[in-house]
């Protein structure tokens, strides 16, 4: 029954995000709900809809990271 910013705030609280890289992908694409994503620990923002090549290389270099 959350949304992902939700989901992403109480990861932070715990310290998931120091330890794990979290990749956002979302139908939600305000500029302050990126901010917000990214201030949280996010290390990337995808909004729906997306390009599969895109992703891909997004996906690839959140794994590098």
């Amino acid at each position: 029954g959350m949304n992902g910013l939700a989901l992403l705030r109480q990861l932070n609280e715990v310290g998931f995000t120091d330890a794990s890289s979290v990749m956002m992908l979302t139908a939600r694409s305000s500029r302050s709900e990126v901010v917000e994503a990214l201030t949280l620990g996010a290390v990337d923002h995808v909004s729906k809809p997306f390009n599969l090549e895109e992703l891909m290389a997004r996906i690839q270099r959140v794994i590098d990271y």
